[in-house]
């Protein structure tokens, strides 16, 4: 009985053994025996022998040292070293094996020892699986990652990852300069924590239409940084998400220096239409006037003539005078048209921008109220300029009661500033040089941009009824262009304003003013008179 049982035994354990080479050699991982002290191999089975290469009396000749990649073998000596000492009962790790046509394979590679009852283990089960592929993606990915976080950091956008609520999950920026709060204040927490609540109405409605849409762009925001107001642009897109709140990726570019372009090219585009309309007003104002002043001739001529041929004390003589007067007042207002319109006769000469400044000052001290104070900053190097000295005395004494008219309850100062000043190239209005500039200033009520739009338009006036034509300032722009040069404006409500007039600086010294010579007498001589308006020849004979 004892001996068919042993004999059972014996053939239990063949059968045994036989199914375990059959499970150790056809298995889908690779499986090594190796003695535990030495590291040799003892037996590998066909799929460990595929992924290294090497046939199993070749590895049999070598220990699993020879194989591994020389940058894995520390790790893998401690783990084993560990392992021998009972300090753990089996181990896991990711490592390189070398192949025998000298390629690199990764492995996972798990260790554990063989037990017998009441021995220490000899051997050791090293079991691999070939990791190679899914290293290989891996590494696409990581380079991939790298390529794509070195060129977001390169950009110089900002990137939110954000949800529906404008909660701040990541951000990517080249430079915190352009983040209006530091990242540890607004990580975690909405927009709307955070910022102002304009930029973040923008941001708002930019997040529902990435959400509902898929993706929004062109929404634009300002911020202040560090003092400065800066401008952004937005553009997001939904983003994938299993779980949780939706997201999108909102991407902002700082667009201030884009925006300061085009608000300048509006306010050229402005100036360029205003300068056109005020060419042409002036232009129709030129032949208005034109025409008036010959009727205007008539007039006076005729009533000259009447009153030459009425006897004296005539009750008709004081009306005579009256038409007589209210003509030259007409004439006066049809120069000044004129003057706007640049088709006076300018007698241009060499003078000083400074004493130009004291002799309209001295006018004007002598008509302003008393509460109006007159400051002057003259510089010493102020250039000199060619113009017409009756045109420019027309151009400051206008600037000045402009000034004192804007002026409430007649109390404050009217500043003259003289100085030189250098145009480059570029500049809207002016040829590149050295100009004279003037600049009034009052301490008045100011205007606003609806008013300045307006205010070098003929007969345009902020004043009642009776107190102003609405030619002074017209006449001022008019004067300035024909002189090439350029006037300016600044001011605000409540905060005054700022007339600076360019005109190009002259080299040449002061000349010397000339007294006409006063007309000579006729000697019986012959006149011939020519005119182009048939009404003012009998009146003029």
């Amino acid at each position: 009985m004892t001996g068919r049982s042993e004999q059972d035994q014996a053939k239990a354990l063949g059968e045994s053994q036989a199914h375990f080479r059959v499970l150790f050699e056809q298995a889908a991982v690779g499986v090594a025996l190796l003695d535990t002290m030495t590291g040799r191999f003892q037996r590998v089975n066909r799929k460990y022998q595929e992924i290294v290469g090497f046939s199993a009396a070749e590895l049999g000749a070598l220990d699993f040292m020879a194989i591994t990649h020389p940058d894995d073998l520390a790790g893998d000596l401690s783990q084993m070293d560990r392992l021998k000492r009972g300090e753990i009962r089996e181990f896991s790790m990711e490592k390189r094996l070398l192949r025998k046509d000298g390629t690199q394979v990764w492995v996972d590679l798990s260790v554990s020892p063989t037990w017998s009852a009441g021995e220490a283990p000899s051997t050791h089960i090293a079991v691999v699986v070939d990791i190679t592929e899914r290293k290989r993606a891996e590494e696409k990915t990581e380079l991939a990652r790298a390529e794509l976080e070195s060129t977001l950091t390169a950009l110089p956008d900002l990137l939110f990852d954000v949800d529906d609520e404008g909660r701040i999950y990541d951000y990517r920026a080249r430079t915190d300069s352009l983040l209006a709060v530091p990242p540890e204040a607004f990580m975690g927490r909405r927009f709307l924590d955070v910022l102002p609540p304009e930029p973040c109405a923008v941001l708002g409605a930019a997040i529902r239409e990435a959400i509902d849409a898929g993706r929004s762009s062109g929404f634009r925001y300002k911020l202040s940084i560090a003092g400065v107001d800066r401008w952004f642009e937005t553009s997001m897109a939904r983003k994938s998400v299993t779980s949780g709140r939706p997201r999108v990726i909102a991407i902002s570019r700082d667009i201030t220096d884009r925006v300061v372009a085009e608000e300048q090219r509006i306010a050229l585009e402005a100036q360029l239409r205003q300068s056109q309309k005020m060419e042409a007003v002036g232009t129709l104002a030129g032949g208005i006037a034109h025409d008036f002043n010959n009727l205007l001739t008539v007039i006076g001529l005729g009533a000259e003539v009447v009153q030459r041929q009425l006897p004296p004390g005539h009750g008709a003589t004081a009306s005579l005078r009256a038409i007589d007067t209210a003509v030259r007042r007409a004439e006066k207002l049809i120069q000044q048209i004129l003057a706007f319109s640049r088709k006076t006769a300018a007698h241009r000469t060499v003078l000083s921008v400074n004493d130009a400044v004291v002799e309209a000052t001295n006018f004007l001290r002598a008509t302003l109220p008393a509460g109006i104070r007159l400051e002057l900053r003259l510089a010493p190097d102020a250039p000199r300029l060619r113009a017409d000295p009756t045109q420019l005395q027309q151009v400051l004494v206008n600037l000045g009661t402009n000034a004192w008219q804007a002026i409430e309850r007649g109390i404050g100062t009217i500043t003259f500033e003289t100085r030189t000043e250098i145009v480059l190239e570029g500049h809207p209005k002016l040829a590149p040089g050295a100009y004279a500039s003037v600049r009034v200033t009052d301490d008045g009520v100011g205007m606003t941009s609806e008013t300045i739009e307006r205010i070098f338009e003929p007969f345009y006036t902020t004043k009642g009824p009776g107190k102003g034509s609405g030619l002074g300032l017209s006449v001022v722009h008019g004067i300035v262009l024909d002189h090439a040069g350029a006037i300016a404006v600044d001011s605000r409500p409540g905060g005054g304003t700022t007339f600076d007039v360019y005109l190009a600086a002259e080299s040449a010294p002061v000349e010397p003013t000339v007294l006409e010579a006063t007309a000579a007498r006729g000697q019986g001589g012959r006149v011939l008179y020519v005119d182009d308006e048939a009404m003012i020849l009998p009146a003029a004979l």
